[in-house]
């Protein structure tokens, strides 16, 4: 394994606040606060985008993919607005990123899941300062890690001033647990956070890692 100087990790985060037949997210750019000082404190290189279309998610998704300092890491229907989940584990796969092949690769998606909205429990049962997220479109690899912020059909929530409540709690528990905890485990943690809740619960998807992956650069 190289020094901790030496390795290269990379991030791309893309946050979408205003859409065109949604509201928009209120408190999303603390999402991306939280993240970016999270993850250049793990010793991250962080690639920021900022309101883009289903197009420009792929493209900068594609683009990502074929970054040349993966090389050297150690770590939607036809409708125009909608982006395919799908297109970011086809895009980062062993076929399409040979540069990630036998790397981890982390997603974190925090938008509610789905056309047909049906929350886990009455609307009433979410705290009144929670907002839901956007919608995306789901269809149904190795050493890819996902964890998306709720289960099919129904809502994630964001608090207007704090950002999402998953963000909140997964760099609360990678803070507190990534110097002793692997990637799963982490995950795991924040979906213990949500026990009992009857608004949101986030799930892993798609979870093909064959060893345990530690995000601390230290490990």
């Amino acid at each position: 394994m190289k020094e901790k100087g030496q390795r290269k990790r990379m991030a791309l985060l893309i946050n979408n606040v205003k859409f065109d037949h949604l509201s928009e997210r209120r408190g999303a750019e603390k999402d991306v606060e939280n993240m970016e000082k999270l993850l250049k404190a793990l010793g991250y290189t962080v690639e920021t985008h900022r309101d883009l279309s289903a197009q420009d998610i792929d493209e900068a998704v594609k683009g990502f993919s074929q970054h040349q300092a993966h090389l050297e890491s150690d770590s939607t229907p036809p409708e125009k607005n909608l982006f395919l989940i799908d297109n970011i584990f086809k895009h980062l796969n062993t076929k399409n990123c040979a540069g990630l092949r036998n790397k981890p690769k982390v997603i974190v998606i925090q938008a509610c899941r789905g056309d047909e909205i049906r929350t886990v429990s009455d609307s009433a049962s979410a705290p009144k300062s929670l907002e839901d997220d956007g919608m995306w479109k789901e269809l149904k690899e190795r050493d890819f890690a996902c964890l998306i912020a709720c289960t099919p059909d129904t809502m994630s929530y964001r608090d207007p001033v704090k950002g999402a409540i998953l963000i909140q709690k997964l760099v609360e528990t990678i803070n507190t647990h990534a110097h002793k905890d692997h990637i799963e485990e982490l995950f795991r943690k924040v979906r213990y956070q949500f026990d009992g809740s009857k608004c949101q619960m986030p799930v892993t998807d798609r979870t093909s890692l064959v060893k345990k992956f530690y995000l601390f650069p230290g490990l």
